[in-house]
């Protein structure tokens, strides 16, 4: 099993099970691949997903969801407390994903070994990228 935790640039990464991240409000454009999009994979994006889409219609990970810049702000708290709740081991990642391991107890901890790290890496870079453009009054996912 393996967890794709990378955040790629939109350009160089389209396709599969993936969702792509967009500065400002884009749900009416043309879809069109900005520089600054990234994409990430649907696994990577359930650690996320409660958190981002909290108030948002149940299946808002289906189609096209604007967050605004108050919604990311009360977001990234959240996110924090979800990264340091997997790094201090009170919150196991397995269980923010268990859908996707269909694994016996055994399994399930040598991946949690594995991934705590990363996954704690991963928070840093998507919430990095939530900061890096404070012009954007907020962010567009384009979901699966």
């Amino acid at each position: 099993m393996r967890l794709d935790l990378q955040l790629y640039p939109a350009k160089s990464k389209q396709g599969g099970l993936t969702f792509r991240l967009g500065y400002g409000n884009r749900v009416n454009d043309d879809y069109a691949i900005l520089n600054d999009d990234i994409v990430i994979h649907e696994d990577t994006f359930s650690l996320l997903e409660s958190i981002l889409f909290k108030g948002q219609h149940p299946a808002a990970h289906w189609g096209i969801t604007y967050l605004d810049h108050a919604h990311l702000q009360r977001a990234i708290p959240d996110l924090r407390q979800r990264q340091n709740d997997i790094a201090l081991t009170r919150l196991s990642p397995t269980s923010l994903m268990g859908f996707m391991f269909h694994l016996d107890k055994r399994r399930l901890k040598s991946v949690e070994k594995k991934y705590r790290r990363p996954i704690v890496q991963f928070f840093d870079d998507i919430i990095a990228w939530m900061d890096a453009n404070p012009q954007a009054d907020g962010i567009t996912i384009f979901g699966l």
